[in-house]
Formats: structure tokens, C-alpha cells, sequence
């Protein structure tokens, strides 16, 4: 019943917490398999640093890479310093936002 609005939006949540989102759009399904990451992981000699919501590490050539995994963890805001002073010796920086999953989108006022 929900499909039928059509809005990646909305989704149904269960007791315990786990949500479903029945509709897909069509670029979503398209782009199901666009992050891999066994090819990301090859630009790495260190294991990259990873947490709940987030994905880092810098590449053999100075560039610094943050992945966004999910938003819907609160603790993010808290974790973004080190985050940062982590990568602040790169030549670059690449910010991967391909797939977040939804939650507070306003953190990203604090940066």
C-alpha cells in the first residue's frame, strides 16, 4: 500500500525498530550495485577507519575520503572532528554522499 505514493520517503518501521522502505525509485535501482567496496578498499594501503555512520582513510596519493553510510546516527557530529583531523594533511578530499541512509540532515550545518 505505501509503493503505491511513490516516495522514497516513506517507509514503515517495526517494534523493534528495523524499517522498511517498500518503494525503490528507479535510479536507486539502477545505482544498487555502484558502490563497491572491494574497488574502493584497492586505493588503500591502510585499512580504512570505519564507524556506524561513516567510512575514511587516505588514498597512497595524499587524498583524504569520507563515505557517508547513514545520517540516522546521532553521534556523527561528535565523530566529524576526528574525521577530520585525520584527513587534514591531504592534498584533497573526496566526500562520498552516493547512498546515506536518511535521518537528521542538518548536522551538516555544524561543519
Amino acid at each position: 500500500m505505501l509503493a503505491e505514493l511513490k516516495d522514497v520517503h516513506v517507509y514503515h518501521r517495526r517494534v523493534i525498530g528495523i524499517q522498511r522502505y517498500p518503494y525503490k525509485s528507479p535510479r536507486q535501482i539502477k545505482d544498487k550495485h555502484a558502490i563497491s567496496n572491494k574497488v574502493i578498499r584497492k586505493y588503500f594501503y591502510e585499512r580504512l577507519k570505519s564507524s556506524k555512520s561513516v567510512m575514511y582513510g587516505i588514498t597512497s596519493e595524499k587524498i583524504g575520503y569520507i563515505y557517508f553510510k547513514s545520517f540516522h546516527d546521532k553521534g556523527l557530529i561528535n565523530k566529524l572532528p576526528d574525521v577530520f583531523k585525520y584527513l587534514s594533511n591531504t592534498k584533497g578530499m573526496i566526500v562520498d554522499n552516493r547512498s546515506p541512509k536518511g535521518g537528521d540532515y542538518l548536522f551538516l550545518w555544524h561543519l
